[in-house]
């Protein structure tokens, strides 16, 4: 079946702007407040970032990366279980404070400082998933931390609505404060 359009509808159809609905009825205000946070430069949802993407951001090679965190340009941890290959995460501020200053001057924050900035508010205990959040990582990660004897688990996690294990913050200091490079 071939249905023939009017030149005259045809000229209104193209005459009207372009203006894509919302697929959602609530994706407008979702987007406006997406907006607004990309124009101030809304900070990052995660406090330590990967080497690829502090690659990115900087426009750096790897090894001008690691260049940079031996001059104490970057902070950064090395999160990995075992020593056989590191796993860097770098310190999204210290990213930040290096492309605004230019590079010029060190980023290094005392260690009470840097934990209020990495971790959630004090308690004797920390979740799994804030510990994934704080990180960067995955909950297998976490895992094989409490494995290696890294962290100490205070209960094992379990399925279903607040199952995530239990680490003891100390251990998680512990081992952040080991190993920053």
């Amino acid at each position: 079946m071939n249905r023939k359009v009017s030149t005259e509808k045809w000229a209104l159809a193209c005459a009207r702007p372009f203006k894509p609905e919302p697929r959602h009825p609530d994706a407008a205000p979702l987007l406006h407040r997406a907006r607004k946070k990309l124009k101030r430069g809304g900070r990052r949802e995660f406090p330590l970032i990967p080497l690829a993407t502090a690659m990115r951001d900087l426009g750096l090679a790897a090894h001008e990366i690691r260049a940079l965190i031996d001059l104490v340009y970057l902070v950064a941890f090395n999160i990995a279980a075992s020593d056989h290959r590191p796993e860097l995460r770098i310190l999204a501020d210290s990213v930040r404070h290096f492309k605004t200053s230019g590079g010029r001057g060190t980023y290094a924050p005392a260690w009470p400082a840097l934990v209020r900035e990495l971790l959630p508010p004090p308690a004797p205990t920390i979740t799994g998933i804030e510990i994934q959040r704080a990180l960067n990582c995955d909950r297998s990660l976490v895992q094989n931390l409490v494995d290696a004897g890294h962290l100490v688990q205070i209960r094992p996690a379990f399925p279903g609505p607040g199952g995530s294990r239990v680490i003891g913050r100390p251990s998680l200091e512990t081992f952040l404060q080991s190993r920053q490079l």
